[in-house]
């Protein structure tokens, strides 16, 4: 009965089969390509925007004030085809731009140090300026109260 059974479903199990390696081979030569031509992204003063995928569509904004750090790595297999990853660590999570060509990611590592260290230098001189003024508005508070103190003494 076994011997009867295998005989019946063989065939059906081979053309399974070579329809399930015929659906991975397309699909392996198809979707490599197109998901490396979705990534797309640019760096703005003010932003980075980043756009990914080919059946899931993924869009990606980070305001440059909210990055925490930016972190830029190669593995062997990348660094044969000359591409790298970075990672965007910002507040509330993270995002990888994977397969990025070396210059080009080199670039957007130094495009993001600058604008980082202009949004910190903002940082500082609003952090300055709003010090000052309450040290100011302190210290006439604190001379009208003993101006009250002295007025009422009297």
């Amino acid at each position: 009965l076994c011997g009867v059974l295998a005989g019946l479903f063989s065939s059906w199990l081979l053309l399974g089969s070579g329809l399930i390696a015929l659906v991975t081979l397309f699909a392996a030569l198809w979707y490599p390509p197109r998901y490396a031509r979705s990534l797309t992204g640019r760096c703005e003063s003010e932003a980075v925007r980043a756009r990914k995928g080919v059946l899931w569509k993924q869009e990606l904004y980070i305001p440059v004030s909210s990055l925490r750090t930016v972190e830029s790595w190669v593995t062997p297999l990348q660094r044969l085809f000359r591409c790298r990853t970075i990672m965007l660590r910002f507040a509330g999570g993270a995002a990888v731009l994977p397969l990025l060509p070396e210059k080009q990611a080199a670039a957007l590592v130094d495009l993001l140090e600058r604008l980082a260290a202009q949004v910190l230098q903002g940082l500082i001189r609003s952090w300055a300026q709003r010090n000052s003024f309450e040290r100011t508005v302190l210290l006439h508070g604190a001379a009208a109260a003993s101006a009250v103190y002295l007025v009422r003494r009297a």
